[in-house]
């Protein structure tokens, strides 16, 4: 595999400095850039793999510079200020370090983004085998795990990862709900809340905002009310007249 380009966003000269050692340490990583302010960067990222994104910085903030950029790089949050994550885990950042930031920290982020960027290397490379395929692998706790499609009653979104609720197990993955829809076949699965998507097949019941699919009881979100009733219930409502 190639090395990934990495760039680095950061107002600070001391942070850049100890990230820059950092990406040295790291066989994988290949040092693209190191600027101070988000407009500087933006020459760099057609050619970047993996982006080190600072948040407080003047003019422009990590989080508004994220939300301008489309298809931004895989991006890791690296800032002093814990109120941040979650809107950087809505921009769908693959995870969020706290400054002073340790090495096996930064390691654990890194191997993260390496692992999801080799993930989506192979599905553009195999993509006709993925979307006819009834199984997939997903990493968890180091190890890849088969998952089966038509054993997911539902995925939920938890932080930086994903939590696949299949008949007899869960298993918690690195990814955001985004990245496995990108996967998932529309016709099998639906997105119904913010941090749910659900097995059409395994719905049992639709309670008021509910759906019960085996044991677990999934909430309805009101933006996506329409799309359910589209998908699963229009014309499959048997009424008296």
């Amino acid at each position: 595999m190639k090395k990934l380009n990495c760039i680095i966003i950061d107002d600070e000269p001391l942070a850049c400095k100890g990230l820059s050692e950092y990406i040295a340490e790291v066989d994988s990583l290949q040092l693209l850039a190191m600027v101070h302010t988000p407009s500087d960067a933006i020459p760099y990222l057609k050619d970047t793999d993996l982006m080190y994104l600072d948040i407080n910085m003047p003019k422009i903030s990590g989080i508004e510079f994220l939300q301008q950029v489309k298809n931004p790089p895989i991006t890791i949050i690296t800032t002093a200020y814990q109120q941040y994550a979650l809107q950087g885990f809505e921009l769908d950042v693959l995870d969020y370090l706290l400054k002073p930031i340790s090495f096996p920290r930064f390691l654990k982020a890194t191997t993260k983004a390496i692992d999801y960027f080799k993930l989506k290397v192979n599905e553009n490379q195999n993509s006709n085998v993925r979307v006819q395929s009834d199984y997939f692998f997903v990493k968890s706790n180091g190890v890849l795990e088969r998952i089966v499609m038509n054993d997911i009653l539902a995925i939920e979104a938890m932080s930086n990862y994903i939590t696949l609720h299949c008949n007899d197990r869960k298993i918690i993955a690195y990814l955001t709900l985004k990245q496995i829809l990108e996967y998932l076949p529309s016709e099998q699965f639906i997105k119904v809340h913010k941090s749910y998507v659900v097995a059409l097949n395994k719905i049992e019941k639709i309670d008021r905002d509910e759906i019960i699919a085996g044991t677990m009881r999934i909430p309805v979100g009101g933006n996506f009310k329409d799309d359910l009733e589209q998908q699963l219930i229009q014309g499959k409502i048997l009424r008296r007249e």
